[in-house]
């Protein structure tokens, strides 16, 4: 209970926690404590962090993979919380593993994402097979890669595309009658908002499966028009609102059943009412806010000033990072192509062209795209085939992201 109020920022649970004697040093997820989780948080709270050094965390101890708490600080770049545990005496010994695969810039995008794509199909039904779970590391996010490629001419590998559908069709019929019935499914608005935008991406028709999905999605949105899923895995789920409404928009207008059409236009209307008074924090809120406006047809004026906000966050290598502290990566940059173009930019422009140059040139002699990973997971770490071990997953999301940057270009 400690170890998620700090990554959700809870300060007055955390205090009241800490008060009935919860153990600041308590080890969870990965062998992390309260405090490394704290400080790895989505938006940390330095309070918070002295809080807990207050109550006697222990800032020298190690996760299962060697890191302390300014290991997990560091993972945001050298920010004010990093600097706040150097004064408390914190130190870091952690090297991160990296690729030993040296970038190539000699690829077209065509190339590209041909050998993205190499990388990434082989991977999913090891993944689906060992967890029966919808990940979008590993399904969706490559299904939509795969489907875009494929509509531009790309030659891809039909049969993994197809278990790709299958495996999200199949989970969500196998637990059909909870989603009817609204009961709780295990990735919750993760799994359905994703599902369903890949499936639109793809062209998939409306079925008993995502049927089941919209209604589902349905129960899940809060009062104030909008979905999260709370999860300790950013960037992909950072506890945000805005990326989770945003495919919701574009998974209800989608799929909606003709039965459900009222219920699904309020919805949408509600969210879209959501978008509009959110405060985006990181690229990632400003693509995804953007997304939901083109999506929900807000009058191009709205739409044109967010994507501005967004250019604006452009780097001078052409890329984009998660956060203002972190270098450019593919993850951040495929995904603000793919809402630039969403909110009309084209490709053959200027910007987007500076955003392909980076990916190609920041791409691997294997087809992939490396990203470190900032994520608590919950589940116990094995192979998939995918390259860079422990951060493999959060690569494979970077991958495909850049492959669908990459297909938009004539």
């Amino acid at each position: 209970m400690l170890a998620l109020a700090a990554f959700q920022g809870q300060l007055d649970t955390a205090r009241v926690l800490l008060e009935r004697g919860a153990d600041p040093n308590a080890k969870g997820q990965q062998d992390a404590t309260p405090l490394m989780m704290a400080v790895a948080a989505p938006r940390p709270d330095p309070e918070l962090v002295r809080l807990l050094i207050d109550h006697g965390a222990d800032i020298s101890t190690h996760d299962r993979a060697g890191r302390t708490a300014l290991d997990w600080a560091l993972t945001q770049g050298d920010t004010p919380i990093a600097r706040l545990l150097r004064q408390t005496g914190a130190s870091s010994a952690y090297a991160a593993p990296t690729s030993a695969v040296p970038p190539t810039s000699s690829r077209s995008p065509r190339a590209a994402i041909e050998a993205a794509l190499t990388a990434l199909q082989p991977t999913a039904p090891v993944l689906y097979d060992r967890r029966k779970c919808i990940s979008c590391h590993q399904q969706t996010l490559p299904l939509m890669a795969t489907s875009l490629a494929s509509a531009r001419g790309i030659a891809v590998n039909t049969d993994a595309a197809l278990k790709l559908t299958k495996s999200i069709v199949d989970t969500w019929n196998s637990r059909r009658e909870d989603l009817m019935l609204g009961r709780e499914v295990a990735g919750g608005a993760n799994e359905l908002t994703y599902g369903l935008l890949a499936l639109a991406v793809s062209g998939v028709k409306p079925n008993d499966a995502t049927n089941a999905a919209v209604v589902n999605l349905l129960t899940l949105q809060a009062d104030e028009g909008s979905w999260v899923f709370w999860d300790t895995r950013p960037p992909q789920a950072d506890n945000s609102r805005i990326p989770f409404t945003a495919m919701a928009i574009r998974g209800l207008g989608a799929y909606g059943p003709a039965g459900l059409r009222s219920e699904t236009d309020r919805a949408i209307a509600r969210a879209r009412e959501y978008l509009r008074r959110a405060s985006p924090n990181g690229t990632q809120d400003e693509a995804f806010r953007l997304l939901g406006l083109a999506w929900s047809r807000v009058p191009r004026a709205e739409i044109a000033a967010q994507a501005a906000r967004l250019l604006a966050l452009q780097r001078e290598d052409g890329g984009w990072g998660q956060l203002p502290t972190l270098a450019s990566d593919a993850y951040a940059t495929g995904e603000a192509l793919y809402a630039l173009q969403a909110g009309g930019l084209s490709a053959k422009g200027s910007s987007y062209q500076k955003g392909v140059a980076f990916l190609l040139h920041s791409q691997l002699t294997d087809g992939t795209w490396f990203v470190r990973s900032r994520a608590f997971g919950f589940q116990p770490y094995f192979e998939t085939s995918f390259p860079h071990g422990a951060d493999q997953f959060i690569s494979a999301s970077a991958t495909a992201w850049a492959a669908i940057a990459l297909s938009y270009v004539p």
